[in-house]
């Protein structure tokens, strides 16, 4: 079987969620032939970054890619366009000259289109079967109510979406989401006949295993680039309102937020000195195992939260809004920590710090959990599943 790989990531190394998905993919389906990989990239690429693909891709071309920019010409076009604005700004002749040149001297069998992103160019293929993944709506279809103007905008937004994505959907044989939430809202887009499956995001759980690092005492890690959006926010949210309550308990708290995150960015944020931005970490693991808690404050963001999954997985116990860990199949109070309120947030984090053996039971608890539902060695089978269940239904 040949096989196209569209991707908004260059997925390696895999260092972020959307990476960590996309490369397991990949792996997964270079067992079922060969791929091939047309990617977007921020930055250029060095030798390690292309031998790295190369063990489980043919041909890889990577188009550098261009952010969305709402004063462009193309984004002010795009008000009168069906397709969302961000999608007319973003689109690349290069990629797309990339992809046509690549199907005409292929025959392809499947093509992946990862993400939304992604989207535009699906109309390139005419006889070739197209499974979408990681299509993700919650993020769009449930605005903040909080901001009046916002959520009216939002509301217009998700009507342009929901026009787009019917016709999308009408060209593809099949469509992956990482969670049921996403699930019910894509199945209510889609042609009634369409093969749509969760596929969870997940973590190679086999090849985590070694000594673990010993655990700070009393310190927190917020695993996440605060280039994204609703990652600032979220660490914004923790220092202001909920830092300030676990110092008063115990001062020598320390939150370590890791990712890049530029001075720009770092000065929007209150100053504090418990407060220790890293930088990109080549292995996280160390420093997510090293940390007591893993906190994931999130108010905003749609998807499941690789990095829940990680720090489970590692051992670490996780605290999170109702927003952070939407979509995972976790019980709340046995293998995550759930708290929506500042205050809340704040007594959880400090009665794990307390409390004798509540941390291990946490972990324990916690990395079952994540071997049981997110390994995905299990993943990948479904995922396989999947492929020939769309595919078959596409040559009947």
């Amino acid at each position: 079987m040949r096989i196209l790989f569209l991707s908004r990531w260059f997925p390696y190394p895999p260092d972020n969620g959307s990476k960590i998905r996309i490369s397991n993919l990949i792996a997964t389906l270079s067992s079922m032939g060969t791929v091939d990989l047309i990617s977007f990239t921020s930055d250029s690429l060095s030798s390690a970054q292309l031998a790295e693909s190369h063990k489980y891709c043919d041909t890889v071309k990577a188009i550098e890619y261009r952010s969305f920019n709402p004063g462009s010409l193309q984004a002010v076009l795009g008000f009168f366009s069906l397709k969302p604005r961000f999608l007319v700004d973003t689109y690349n002749q290069d990629f797309e000259h990339a992809v046509v040149d690549l199907v005409a001297r292929n025959p392809y069998d499947l093509v992946i289109v990862s993400q939304i992103d992604m989207t535009p160019y699906v109309g390139l293929f005419q006889n070739q079967k197209v499974i979408l993944d990681e299509i993700e709506l919650t993020i769009i279809a449930k605005p903040d109510k909080k901001n009046t103007l916002r959520y009216l905008w939002s509301r217009l937004t998700w009507a342009k979406y929901q026009i787009y994505l019917r016709k999308v959907l009408k060209q593809v044989q099949g469509c992956t989401t990482v969670s049921k939430n996403e699930l019910e809202m894509l199945r209510r887009l889609a042609p009634k006949n369409l093969p749509i499956a969760v596929i969870p995001n997940g973590i190679q759980v086999a090849q985590e295993e070694g000594e673990p690092a010993i655990p700070e005492r009393h310190s927190l890690i917020y695993a996440g680039a605060l280039s994204y959006y609703a990652n600032l926010d979220a660490v914004r949210y923790f220092i202001q309102e909920i830092l300030p309550e676990v110092k008063r308990a115990c001062p020598d708290v320390k939150l370590y937020v890791t990712g890049k995150a530029d001075p720009e960015l770092i000065s929007k944020l209150p100053n504090d000195d418990r407060v220790i931005f890293t930088g990109y970490i080549e292995n996280i693991r160390a420093r997510i195992e090293s940390s007591w808690l893993s906190i994931v404050p999130l108010r905003i963001g749609g998807g499941t939260r690789l990095k829940i999954i990680e720090s489970m997985a590692y051992g670490t116990p996780v605290i999170s809004t109702s927003k952070g860990a939407e979509g995972l199949d976790l019980i709340p109070g046995k293998e995550i920590l759930i708290a929506d309120e500042p205050a809340k947030f704040a007594a959880e984090i400090i009665r794990v710090f307390n409390v004798p053996g509540l941390r291990e039971e946490l972990s324990q608890n916690g990395k079952k959990a994540i071997m049981s539902k997110y390994d995905w060695k299990s993943i990948s089978q479904d995922y396989i599943r999947f492929i020939d269940q769309a595919l078959s239904a596409f040559s009947t």
